[in-house]
């Protein structure tokens, strides 16, 4: 992965950390993003960066 890919991905994460705060749903932020509910974390559960609480 280049380094334009990973502060891109960075962007994204830190835009889905701001819509959990705003309390916004697992399955919002992944529609939101196009992604799947569990893509974000390898398949290991809700798509949550670390920090951000349920």
């Amino acid at each position: 992965m280049t380094t334009e890919q990973r502060l891109r991905r960075e962007r994204v994460r830190m835009q889905a950390a701001d819509r959990f705060a705003d309390g916004a749903t697992d399955a919002q932020v992944a529609r939101e993003f196009r992604v799947s509910w569990m893509s974000p974390t390898g398949g290991g559960g809700p798509c949550r960066p670390a920090g951000v609480k349920h």
